[in-house]
C-alpha cells in the first residue's frame, strides 16, 4: 500500500522526503495507509499527509 501512496505522490509531482518515504514504507496499519492513500490524491505537499493524521496513527509521523 505504501508503494501506491508514493506512486500517486510521484505522479502528481509531489516531492517526498526520505523521512516520509521511510515512515510510509514501515507502516503496517492498513486503515492508516488507506487514509494516507486517500489524502495523497489531493495534497500538494507530502507533509500535508500528517496535518490531519488518520486516527489509527495519531502520535506517529515524521
Amino acid at each position: 500500500m505504501a508503494v501506491a501512496i508514493l506512486r500517486v505522490l510521484e505522479q502528481r509531482d509531489v516531492s517526498v522526503s526520505d523521512e516520509i518515504d521511510g515512515f510510509l514504507t514501515t507502516r503496517t496499519d492498513l486503515k492508516a495507509l488507506t487514509d494516507y492513500l486517500d489524502l495523497a490524491l489531493t495534497v500538494t505537499d507530502a507533509r500535508e499527509l500528517f496535518a490531519a493524521r488518520p486516527e489509527s496513527s495519531q502520535g506517529l509521523g515524521p
